[in-house]
């Protein structure tokens, strides 16, 4: 089985509006992914929208490293990021 990694991006930005979106349309229409799964790496709770910080920039590179790290360990296929 394939598994994708998905991460938000920058917390303020609009990623984890667009993360949201994805996953109510995957668990609307799972055959999308033709068989593959999917699971969410990273916080994905929004902070204040168009506010980015120094906090939220580092959240976003180390939850992109840590999909990463997941990916080359074999344990995702792929890595769609926000």
């Amino acid at each position: 089985d394939f598994l994708i990694g998905l991460t938000a991006g920058d917390r303020a930005g609009v990623g984890p509006e667009v993360l949201a979106a994805v996953v109510k349309r995957l668990e609307a229409e799972p055959a999308l992914l033709r068989g593959c799964g999917w699971k969410i790496i990273g916080e994905v709770t929004a902070v204040a929208p168009g506010d980015p910080t120094r906090a939220t920039a580092r959240e976003a590179i180390e939850t992109l490293e840590e999909a990463v790290a997941q990916a080359m360990k074999g344990t995702l296929a792929a890595v769609v990021t926000g």
